[in-house]
């Protein structure tokens, strides 16, 4: 096996199981900072979010159609999307709900 594969592999092994989601905002964006009390929630409640600046991260706003902010995606680890919530409508359950759905816990 080369070092190459090792440390693939090792790279691998440390990925969590977890599904998360990725929260596109921007620091103009009104609706984002309405967003975020409801977020923080979910997260107190253990579910992963990694918050993404639409602004510097050009490749991912591409990469998943983001078209208006604020979106949060539940993805998987390979970033697989599941499910899109956009705008501030959502409420913290739905986003818990969701999250089980998907992950059956």
């Amino acid at each position: 096996m080369s070092d190459r594969e090792i440390m693939d592999s090792k790279f691998m092994s440390l990925k969590t199981k977890k599904m998360k989601y990725l929260k596109f905002e921007a620091d103009w964006c009104g609706a984002c900072k309405m967003l975020k009390p409801v977020l923080r929630r979910v997260a107190e409640a253990g579910v992963p979010i990694e918050v993404i600046n639409a602004e510097h991260s050009a490749e991912l706003v591409t990469q998943y159609n983001v078209k208006n902010l604020p979106t949060v995606i539940l993805v998987d680890n390979s970033g697989k999307e599941f499910y899109r919530f956009t705008g501030t409508k959502a409420k913290t359950e739905d986003y818990l709900n969701t999250y089980q759905q998907f992950t059956n816990g």
